[in-house]
């Protein structure tokens, strides 16, 4: 019983992944040129050195 759920849900990722037709790129889709390329390699920010300091937690009531 188990094996035909499996089978049956594999059978349907597979038609559904082998059906689907790609859709076409818009012409307003952002293209990188060769320029744009070269200015946003290397651009990384370094991380932050400086920890932010949380209060004490407060103690709750006692029920």
């Amino acid at each position: 019983m188990r094996s035909s759920h499996a089978l049956l849900c594999a059978t349907g990722v597979l038609l559904a992944a082998c059906s689907t037709k790609p859709l076409k790129q818009s012409d307003m889709h952002i293209q990188q040129t060769p320029d744009t390329v070269a200015r946003s390699s290397g651009t990384i920010p370094q991380t932050s050195k400086q920890a932010i300091v949380l209060p004490p937690p407060r103690k709750l009531p006692q029920r």
